[in-house]
């Protein structure tokens, strides 16, 4: 990217626009034709991988450029030469590109691009279905409910913290559940804690103002709404099929009331993991035939466990 132009130095390269953005590709699943691409999907691993890699670009461009030079993904599809079919545009896509939206955030990247709107098994819009594919549904959420502020999360197995500055208090404490008869650490019980650690994926950021929400506030309605409070967003990623984290809020509140919350619940429907299709607290999404979007409304609750 470049940016304004100048006045020439002397040296013969005036006029020479300086380099703004360095961007580079990440497809975390590798090649689209790959097999036991679900499995991939859900690896932390392999997520952990991605992640190493934007931090080493992010290194290593600050430090060629004194920090003048913004790193940048220009291009991701989850897998390349097309993505899927099942993988891609499924359900199980929405693993994969929520953990590198937070990463980019969280690893000082300017922005992300998705790879594509159209075309290949890793398109946002379905033309075939006239659908958007469940990865649409988790960039919009993202859009609406992420702030560029990104916030600090310290994984220590089953405990985050994240450096929010709002409490001293653990801002997340994460407990396990397996089901019976699931092996238990030898030391403490701890439900295998370091393994089931690595999959909990958790992101923070202050959350994006929501319109209106000054009126709302004043109006005295105390129901929950974007930033009211100064609010923050978590992105939780459970990429255990069989193991149900519990995620207490407390170091969220000023006070030591439960806090209120809009919950936002991404699940695959009956039709599996594979398939293009995404529900939202319970609810299947689904475009009308002119187009126009669902709503995408939040279940209000409150209390300090998710």
């Amino acid at each position: 990217g470049g940016g304004g132009g100048g006045g020439g130095d002397g040296d013969g390269d005036g006029g020479r626009l300086p380099l703004d953005i360095l961007s580079h590709h990440i497809y975390p699943l590798g090649a689209g034709d790959g097999r036991q691409m679900v499995a991939r999907s859900l690896d932390p691993k392999k997520l952990d991988s991605a992640v190493g890699k934007l931090k080493a670009a992010a290194r290593v461009i600050n430090a060629s450029s004194s920090g003048l030079v913004a790193p940048a993904v220009s291009e991701s599809g989850g897998a390349y030469n097309s993505g899927q079919r099942g993988v891609t545009d499924g359900f199980v896509s929405s693993f994969w590109f929520n953990d590198l939206l937070g990463a980019l955030a969280r690893h000082g990247h300017a922005f992300g691009c998705r790879q594509a709107i159209l075309g290949g098994h890793y398109a946002l819009l379905d033309l075939r279905r006239r659908q958007p594919a469940p990865d649409f549904y988790s960039l919009l959420l993202w859009r609406r409910l992420m702030s560029p502020k990104s916030l600090r999360v310290v994984k220590l197995k089953r405990v985050l913290r994240a450096a929010s500055g709002l409490a001293a208090a653990p801002l997340l404490n994460i407990s396990s559940a397996e089901p019976d008869g699931a092996e238990e650490e030898e030391s403490g019980g701890n439900h295998r804690a370091g393994i089931t650690a690595p999959l909990l994926r958790a992101y923070a950021h202050c959350a994006r103002s929501s319109p209106g929400h000054a009126a709302h506030a004043a109006s005295g309605d105390d129901s929950p709404t974007l930033n009211a409070w100064g609010g923050v967003a978590v992105l939780l990623l459970n990429l255990a099929p069989s193991i149900t984290h519990g995620v207490g809020l407390a170091g969220l509140a000023r006070t030591d009331a439960p806090p209120p919350r809009l919950d936002f619940l991404l699940t695959p429907t009956r039709a599996g993991l594979r398939a293009p299709r995404v529900a939202l607290n319970g609810v299947e999404l689904r475009a009308a035939a002119d187009g126009t979007l669902p709503p995408l409304p939040p279940r209000r609750s409150s209390g300090s466990t998710v």
